[in-house]
């Protein structure tokens, strides 16, 4: 909200005759923030979300201060379009971090790999978005911690997070169940996706973080920033899906959480992490034999688990 074109368009959205925005619901965070801080739900028509467009129509700049924030931090803010998701067995909502892997930015390359899910165990109402409901549309695993803590029973961290913390093969059961329980004659899935659900999402987050890279490839992947001869590094993503199964980015992390305290983690770290150092090695080796060009360097043999997705 500090870019004040970016502001203009949010009240262009939420103008109570044109836009319709206002009977949506929003999401308000502060993008410096982590571990689920600073973040504000601002349901359909709530006064929140009226002063907000008001602020935003009188050309000021809306300031999200919490107790850790300055002035300055408090006015770089994003807003993000709420997203109804599917839910984890019909009750929870969830969201899916990935993995990508900058092995290259001289040249630039860039791999995908599959991650985990997060599931809130706070019971899901989606036309709650007060600030007493606000774990239950939070999928952060410290958040999660927080709500199993603010009961009186003891809780056992490593079993909260096996519970919360689940596997892409898990994921892959949730969205045949719910394309099962969808009406066939208004169904929007096709025979692909109805074959291989888990394949159809996978795609679509692949096709996403190309653009991503892409977007900023002039900016944060240029060579002409690296302080070295090359640069590597790994980021998250994290994705929702909604009820058609359409895949929406809502935040990438460039300092993933990589603690294996829970068993799909660590299932998918004790694979891919290897791999990570391997990758880079040959990554260097290749320049120093052969030159910086793609053709010299691609494939990489060390990327097993890791899939390529763009050059």
């Amino acid at each position: 909200l500090h870019i004040e074109e970016e502001r203009k368009e949010l009240a262009r959205r939420l103008d109570p005759v044109t836009g319709g925005g206002i009977d949506e619901a929003w999401v308000w965070k502060d993008p410096a923030a982590e571990r689920g801080e600073g973040v504000v739900m601002l349901g359909p028509g709530s006064d929140q979300l009226k002063d907000l467009q008001t602020k935003l129509v009188s050309g000021t700049v809306p300031s999200l201060l919490r107790h850790n924030s300055t002035e300055k931090r408090a006015k770089r803010t994003i807003v993000q379009k709420y997203v109804p998701s599917i839910r984890w067995e019909g009750r929870h909502k969830f969201d899916l971090r990935i993995y990508w892997l900058v092995v290259s930015i001289n040249p630039l390359l860039v791999y995908y790999h599959d991650g985990h899910v997060r599931v809130s165990l706070t019971e899901y109402d989606p036309n709650d978005f007060s600030e007493q409901n606000l774990k239950s549309h939070l999928t952060n695993v410290a958040q999660t911690l927080a709500s199993r803590g603010d009961s009186n029973e003891k809780v056992d961290e490593h079993d909260v997070l096996d519970l919360a913390i689940r596997s892409f093969d898990d994921l892959d059961g949730i969205l045949r169940e719910h394309m099962a329980s969808q009406p066939h004659e208004s169904s929007h899935f096709d025979a692909r996706m109805l074959a291989d659900p888990l394949s159809h999402i996978r795609e679509r987050m692949k096709d996403v973080l190309q653009t991503t890279v892409a977007a900023f490839r002039e900016t944060v992947f240029s060579p002409e920033g690296c302080p070295a001869d090359n640069c590597y590094a790994l980021y998250g993503a994290d994705f929702m899906i909604d009820e058609d199964l359409n895949v929406w980015l809502t935040e990438v992390n460039d300092i993933p959480d990589m603690s294996t305290t829970a068993k799909a983690k660590r299932k998918v770290f004790d694979v891919f992490a290897p791999q990570i150092f391997n990758m880079i090695d040959e990554v260097r080796d290749k320049q120093l034999s052969n030159g910086t060009a793609t053709s010299q360097i691609l494939p990489l043999m060390s990327a097993i688990t890791w899939e390529l997705s763009y050059c």
